[in-house]
């Protein structure tokens, strides 16, 4: 997908108003603070179409985030990651009681990736 520049427009005012809501302080709302610092990034298949970054790094030391800062996100991605199954599930481009074992001789390149918490198996078609 490529945005065009009045599409570019309009999502950075909406992604705008999105980070000022997540890291603004709401005394009157419940949670009353969403997150103290927040970066957003949107890319289309040739660039980044908008990047920003609103907040503070720490409530204690109130040192504004930037575009630069990094992020710990630990177990995140893995919401991420089945949330991305699911929706090809939803699609049917995805079989959840699929045996992976079972299409190995369909594979042109199969390889094993042994690490110390569980072993991955790479397939490609």
């Amino acid at each position: 997908m490529k945005f065009s520049t009045t599409q570019s427009t309009k999502l950075a005012l909406s992604l705008d108003r999105v980070l000022k809501d997540i890291t603004t302080f709401n005394g009157d709302s419940t949670p009353q603070l969403i997150a103290p610092g927040c970066t957003l990034g949107v890319t289309d298949r040739d660039s980044t179409v908008y990047l920003n970054s609103k907040g503070v790094r720490n409530i204690d030391d109130p040192v504004p985030v930037t575009n630069n800062d990094s992020y710990a996100l630990f177990s995140c991605t893995k919401s991420l990651t089945v949330m991305g199954a699911l929706i090809l599930y939803e699609q049917g481009k995805l079989q959840l009681d699929f045996k992976a074992v079972d299409d190995t001789a369909n594979a042109n390149y199969c390889q094993t990736l042994d690490h110390p918490y569980c072993r991955v198996f790479v397939w490609v078609y």
